[in-house]
């Protein structure tokens, strides 16, 4: 017999379906007296210092899913800019560039903001 190559053909259909599954953690901080904050004095703020979103002090902010998550902190209503920030689960600081100076009144909220995402994906296969 020769040599044949055989070619196996499959018709197959699938659909995928992918949830988020997003977890999103808010705390929020209200500036208790005027502050100046620069690049030598930034602003270092414990998180035992802020509130969660059910008004009860936080022992501590969420980590940050390493490839699946962000945080974002808004001062005054205002996003901040991420290379401005350091975050861990025990602090937030905040750090002008070089020659900045920032004022920030009494009364300033500063919001974090923490989305962990958790992707799930549902694939279902019909031939």
């Amino acid at each position: 017999m020769a040599l044949t190559i055989f070619n196996i053909a499959v018709t197959v259909e699938a659909t995928a379906e992918t949830t988020s599954n997003p977890a999103v953690s808010k705390y929020f901080y209200v500036v208790p007296a005027p502050v100046t904050v620069t690049n030598a004095a930034p602003l270092v703020l414990a998180a035992t210092s802020f509130f969660t979103d059910s008004g009860v002090a936080a022992a501590a902010f969420e980590a940050v899913a390493a490839n699946n998550g962000y945080s974002t902190v808004y001062v005054n209503g205002v996003p901040q800019m991420a290379d401005l920030i350091t975050l861990s689960t025990t602090t937030l600081t905040l750090t002008p560039e070089d020659g900045e100076t920032v004022e920030l009144d009494i009364n300033t909220p500063i919001v974090l903001e923490i989305v962990n995402l958790d992707p799930e994906t549902t694939v279902t296969v019909t031939t």
